[in-house]
C-alpha cells in the first residue's frame, strides 16, 4: 500500500519538480505508445527517458506528439545534462570584499542580478577580462526582485 502511495506521489509530482530544476514537464513524463500504428511516412523521432536521463531514439514513429522531439539536438536541448540548470564555475559565487588595500587591482567578479561586474580593489579571485567571466559564469542573470526595504525607502521618497 505505501508503495503505490509514492508511486501516485511520484507521478503527480514530476512536473512540478522538473519545473523547479528548469525542465520541461514533457522531460519527466514516460513515453506513452499508443499502439500499432498504420501511417504513410515513418520517421525517427526522439524522447527524454527519464530512467537513463538519455535522449532514446524512437524508430518508426508515425507523428511527433507531446512526448516526443523531431531530432535529437532538440531533445537534448530540452532535456539533457545541461538543460535547466547551468553548473556555474566557483568563482562565479565568490562575491569581492570591500576592504583597505595600497593599490587598485580591476578584476571581474558575477553578480547573480547584474551579471559581469567590475570591482577596482584588493580583490585576488575573479577574473581578469570580462570575456572569461561571460564564458565561464554566463551573461544571464536571475530574475531581479526588489526586497522588501528597498520598496519603502522608494515609496518614502516620492
Amino acid at each position: 500500500m505505501n508503495v503505490l502511495w509514492l508511486a501516485v506521489i511520484t507521478i503527480a509530482c514530476a512536473p512540478c519538480i522538473a519545473k523547479r530544476r528548469g525542465l520541461s514537464a514533457k522531460c519527466m513524463e514516460p513515453l506513452e505508445v499508443t499502439g500499432n500504428e498504420i501511417c504513410e511516412q515513418s520517421r525517427s523521432l526522439w524522447y527524454f527517458s527519464n530512467s537513463t536521463k538519455k535522449c532514446v531514439e524512437l524508430k518508426n514513429a508515425c507523428s511527433e506528439n507531446e512526448h516526443t522531439f523531431p531530432s535529437l539536438k532538440a531533445c537534448n536541448e530540452k532535456c539533457g545534462k545541461r538543460a535547466g540548470t547551468e553548473k556555474k564555475s566557483r568563482l562565479c559565487w565568490q562575491q569581492p570584499r570591500q576592504g583597505r588595500c595600497k593599490a587598485a587591482f580591476p578584476r571581474w567578479y558575477w553578480s547573480p542580478t547584474k551579471g559581469c561586474q567590475l570591482h577596482s580593489g584588493c580583490y585576488k579571485n575573479g577574473f581578469s577580462k570580462l570575456s572569461q567571466c561571460k564564458r565561464k559564469c554566463g551573461a544571464s542573470t536571475w530574475p531581479s526582485k526588489p526586497r522588501p526595504r528597498q520598496n519603502l525607502r522608494q515609496k518614502r521618497h516620492n
